[in-house]
């Protein structure tokens, strides 16, 4: 052991001890480091995994919600859908009143013409009714009505018979054995 002797082995002696320790540090700080970066991964795994499952959460919270937006939208769809129906139906209601209406109406225009028939058919049988003057048709009212004064004020009568001026063409001989001429009044 001559390395041993004297001063110069006094500090290979230390030489080799420094770099042991150096080497033992060296160590040391590696291992600190492996386990500095080790927990630092696991907390960063740690904070991944709590961090996915609040994405999770917030996730599952906004499927919900789009599934109850979802539904909103398709009752909001189906009211919508009702609503058109039901106008729809309304619209179909209104053409069948307006059908209905327009049969009514020709109803009643038949009614109407066949009365008028009905009253032109009893002026022509009527005896009391002078179908030939002038296509004037209503209520018969004998001449001598009309000159009485009781039935004048009550009856309305032609202009011409009110002046008591006009003579009728069938009565100009009032000496003669005809029977009584009625007039036909109809308000004018």
């Amino acid at each position: 052991m001559d390395y041993l002797d004297g001063n110069d082995g006094r500090w290979a002696f230390m030489d080799t001890m420094a770099w042991i320790w150096v080497i033992v540090a060296i160590v040391v700080v590696l291992v600190i480091i492996g386990i500095l970066v080790a927990v630092s991964t696991k907390r960063r795994r740690r904070l991944a995994e709590q961090q996915k499952e609040q994405d999770r959460g917030r996730a599952a919270k906004l499927r919900d919600e789009g599934k109850a937006g979802e539904l909103d939208a398709r009752d909001r769809q189906v009211a919508a859908d009702r609503t058109a129906a039901d106008a729809e139906q309304a619209a179909v209601e209104a053409e069948r009143l307006k059908l209905e209406a327009e049969r009514q109406r020709s109803a009643a225009a038949k009614d109407a013409q066949a009365s008028q028939e009905k009253l032109h058919e009893a002026a022509e049988v009527d005896p009391d009714v002078d179908a030939s003057s002038s296509g004037r048709q209503g209520r018969a009212v004998p001449d001598r009505a009309v000159q009485d004064p009781a039935v004048r004020e009550r009856t309305p009568q032609d202009p011409a018979t009110q002046e008591g001026t006009a003579q009728d063409p069938v009565t100009e001989d009032p000496g003669s054995q005809a029977p009584a001429h009625r007039r036909t009044v109809d308000g004018s």
